[in-house]
Order: C-alpha cells, then sequence, then structure tokens
C-alpha cells in the first residue's frame, strides 16, 4: 500500500507535465476503485483520480466515484465526497 501511495503521488504531481502517463494509469486506478477488500485503496484510488486535473480523466471517474459514494465503509464515502467538491472546483 504504501509503494502505491508514492505511485499514486508521481502521477498527480507529474499529470500536466506528462497527460500521457496519467491517461495510461487509469485502468489501474479503476482496478484499485474496485478493490472488495482493502477500503484504504478504493479511497486511495478515487482521491487520486479526483486530484488528476485532466479534462479525460473526468469520464472515467464518475462510475467508480458514484461507486463510492455508497460504499459501505465510511472512509471511502468520505474520499467520494470530498472528490465530489473537487469536481466543480
Amino acid at each position: 500500500l504504501d509503494l502505491k501511495k508514492l505511485v499514486y503521488l508521481y502521477v498527480i504531481n507529474y499529470a500536466k507535465a506528462q497527460p500521457d502517463l496519467a491517461i495510461l494509469a487509469i485502468h489501474s486506478f479503476r482496478k484499485d476503485a474496485n478493490d472488495p477488500n482493502n477500503p484504504l485503496l478504493r479511497a486511495l484510488a478515487v482521491r487520486t483520480m479526483g486530484c488528476i486535473r485532466l479534462e479525460q480523466m473526468t469520464e472515467y471517474l464518475l462510475e467508480p466515484l458514484r461507486r463510492s459514494c455508497s460504499d459501505t465503509d465510511p472512509y471511502v464515502r468520505k474520499t467520494a465526497t470530498m472528490c465530489v467538491a473537487k469536481l466543480y472546483d
């Protein structure tokens, strides 16, 4: 989990300079947002997709974000709520 945090942070920081790199990482974000065993990983994936400020990212973010808003874990729901606010920022 710690290594994923570092990689996700790297992608967030360099998404504007290298948007193709961020687009290539979308599949991994979406897969982690569906992880049935680890709510921290689901929250991290949704938060990372929400922090990447690329217009193309929005269409890939909507479905995992919708699922996260009704997640069983309160931390995932809180993270999804913050992400919804970032969409309109």
